[in-house]
């Protein structure tokens, strides 16, 4: 069964936020192979969490938008939010 990532826990990924380290351990599962999928406000989400962080001056602007590129490139299927819940 794949893991269900959620936009919250991919922010982490990006931006020194609580909880960063955990996040971290989900990524080195997804890279060593572990089957994720995402629901489809996955991308809207992170994205406007990665505005948010810099808006606070947490990250730059550069940061931001290598982090957008990243997750671009990542291979994580999508499904409905409704299948999710």
């Amino acid at each position: 069964m794949p893991l269900c990532i959620d936009a919250s826990v991919a922010v982490k990924w990006f931006c020194p936020e609580e909880g960063k380290d955990e996040a971290s351990v989900l990524l080195r599962r997804y890279e060593d192979g572990e089957h994720l999928v995402e629901p489809d406000s996955f991308f809207i989400e992170v994205v406007s969490g990665l505005v948010h962080h810099m808006r606070e001056g947490n990250i730059t602007a550069d940061e931001m938008d290598e982090a957008v590129q990243c997750l671009a490139e990542f291979s994580i299927d999508a499904v409905s939010a409704r299948d999710v819940m």
